[in-house]
């Protein structure tokens, strides 16, 4: 089969000035991959966090230009969304500088700040925003990070999209505040998975403003979300199990601390009665026990919820092996509880039936799963990177990636968002991968394609 002729550079990839068959491109990157220096190759695995491992060293090989800084803050209709940007920012550099280090061929991001202002011609949202693309990488063949922190009115449509989710307060015209930060590396080898991730916080009120003239009747309601998920392109299961081993330990710390928290409450509440405070302690202390078996009922529902949705039903068949998705947990300044719509789970019919996200203190969890993100890719780099690939293998990688752009066109709530709110086209589809393919019939012609396909039908049990 030959995939020549569908082969096209994606337009969100400037840098791309020619498209090239998939026989070229195989034969450029294995080249790339003989003449690689083997201790330029080599990973930073002895530290567990990547981000404080690259920005020491992030320097050392090549001089770069100063990074632009960030756009200065302004004061949304939410004083959390405010706080939680300020932090994105923060993670957002850490991850650029160590995605860099990571690909050690010299690549840098090209970043891009930008601001709309309040009050501007045709400008609804106005905010802030850094968007990210590093392109022709060793490793990463195209990555992209961006941070962005709006706040506006709710149009209908955007009001009615989040009230089918169970948003609280999402009414036409109600104030609003949103940050977010997603990152997607697109690896240069098939062997290496595409890695896909963001958080993001949503808020609708003027409670909790930083400017007491937004403020209303309504109280805020700051709603966290995000996940992270793998695309694999050759399946090799040992790099999928480690990825969702990842997230399950996050998880089960994540529930930990929370039973950790119930204890310290249930203790300070009865402390007045010994006999009390003794049987409460008890049945905390088995609380907190059965929380963090193996049974990891958080890790299990936010799976599920990842498989969930990020599925193609015209194709009848999932976008990769899955991870972790979760939209609907709050913040612990808003006194705890979750949203029914899309949060892990939870139907909220009694007790039994509540999703264990509303017991994880949002934002925490958030930032617990952005610094997560390149330890759990780690290991299938650390295997696979260097791997010889054949012509076929890069055409079905290139085949698959259509599948990936079908997804984020037809099905994705973060790009219909963007769009939907006159954003730049280039920047909401900065995930975009550089090059993808489609072929009329196009069909596993292998075992080893045939097995990816079978996990992508049905999902397994990673972890």
């Amino acid at each position: 089969m030959s995939l020549a002729s569908s082969t096209l550079p994606c337009a969100s990839s400037p840098l791309v000035s020619s498209p090239r068959s998939p026989r070229s491109i195989t034969k450029t990157t294995s080249a790339t991959q003989a003449q690689a220096n083997p201790s330029r190759r080599r990973i930073r695995t002895a530290r567990c966090n990547i981000f404080n491992a690259a920005a020491d060293a992030a320097d050392a090989s090549s001089p770069t230009l100063p990074s632009p800084s960030p756009p200065p803050p302004f004061a949304s209709s939410s004083a959390q969304v405010d706080s939680f940007a300020d932090s994105l920012f923060d993670i957002q550099e850490e991850l650029l500088r160590a995605v860099e280090q990571l690909d050690g061929s010299g690549a840098r991001f090209l970043r891009e700040p930008w601001t709309r202002r309040r009050g501007a011609e045709g400008v609804s949202a106005p905010g802030r925003g850094l968007t990210a693309v590093l392109e022709g990488g060793d490793l990463v063949e195209k990555g992209a990070a961006s941070v962005t922190h709006v706040s506006g009115a709710l149009s209908a449509a955007r009001a009615a999209a989040l009230a089918s989710r169970g948003v609280p307060g999402a009414v036409e015209g109600a104030p609003y505040a949103a940050a977010a930060l997603s990152v997607v590396l697109h690896s240069r080898s098939p062997h290496v998975p595409t890695l896909r991730g963001d958080v993001r916080v949503f808020s609708t009120g003027g409670g909790g403003s930083s400017d007491a003239s937004s403020s209303s009747s309504s109280p805020s309601m700051a709603s966290f979300g995000g996940g992270a998920d793998l695309t694999p392109f050759v399946l090799h299961e040992e790099d999928v199990r480690a990825f969702h081993g990842h997230w399950k330990r996050v998880c089960d710390e994540a529930e930990e601390e929370a039973a950790a928290v119930r204890r310290r409450s249930s203790s300070s509440s009865v402390s007045s009665s010994s006999s009390s405070s003794s049987s409460s302690s008890s049945s905390s202390s088995s609380s907190s026990s059965s929380s963090s078996s193996s049974s990891s009922p958080l890790y299990r529902a936010l799976k599920a919820s990842c498989d969930e949705y990020f599925y193609i039903p015209a194709r009848k068949e999932y976008r990769g092996t899955g991870g972790i998705f979760f939209d609907g947990a709050l913040s612990s300044s808003t006194g705890g509880g979750g949203s029914r719509g899309g949060n892990g789970g939870a139907e909220e019919e009694g007790d039994e039936k509540k999703s264990p996200l509303l017991e994880v203190d949002g934002r925490a969890f958030a930032e617990r799963v952005a610094r997560g993100w390149l330890p759990s890719w780690l290991p299938a780099v650390e295997r696979r990177r260097a791997l010889p690939v054949s012509e076929r293998e890069r055409a079905w990688q290139l085949l698959r990636r259509g599948r990936y752009v079908e997804f984020n066109l037809l099905y994705d709530r973060g790009v219909r968002f963007g769009l939907d709110g006159g954003g730049d086209v280039d920047a909401v589809m900065v995930s975009a991968p550089p090059l993808v393919a489609w072929a009329h019939r196009a069909a596993a012609e292998s075992e080893e394609e045939e097995r990816l396909m079978e996990v992508l039908r049905r999902p397994r049990d990673w972890a």
